[in-house]
Formats: C-alpha cells, sequence, structure tokens
C-alpha cells in the first residue's frame, strides 16, 4: 500500500535497496500526491476539515520507505509541535 502511494523505490530514492536479502525488483509505480491522498481519504473516513502542510510533511517522513530518510514518534511530534 505505502509503494501504491509513495512509489516503488529504486536504486535513485534508496541506493542500498538491491543490497537487502530479499530484494526483488517490484514493478515501477509513480508516487502520487500524498497531500491529495491524505485529503481524499479524510473526506471519505472523517469529514471536512483541513490538513495542515506539516501534517502531509511529517506522515511522508514517517512512511519514507529508506530507513536513512524515516523518521521516529519523537521527531514527529518535534515537528508538529
Amino acid at each position: 500500500m505505502i509503494f501504491a502511494v509513495l512509489g516503488t523505490p529504486d536504486t535513485n530514492t534508496w541506493p542500498e535497496v538491491e543490497k537487502l536479502p530479499c530484494y526483488s525488483p517490484f514493478s515501477a509505480t509513480k508516487p502520487k500526491d500524498l497531500a491529495n491522498v491524505l485529503e481524499d481519504a479524510k473526506n471519505k473516513n472523517f469529514g471536512d476539515f483541513s490538513i495542515k502542510p506539516e501534517f502531509v510533511t511529517v506522515v511522508h517522513h514517517l512512511l519514507a520507505l529508506n530507513p536513512s530518510h524515516r523518521i521516529d514518534a519523537a521527531k514527529a511530534t518535534e515537528m508538529l509541535s
């Protein structure tokens, strides 16, 4: 599901991906606009209110495929404070 939104990893976005023990190439998918995906999901499930841009940034960093780009919960909380 993450690939469907963020696109599939490749050596440009995650140089070490091919060195992973169980790596196998995926069908290439292009990333979608995360803000639009979150907005659609929010509208479908929670109603009409606005999503702040900083929330989208935090979600993007939490879902980062490359572990060196991913943040932890403490950093996410700090970013939203």
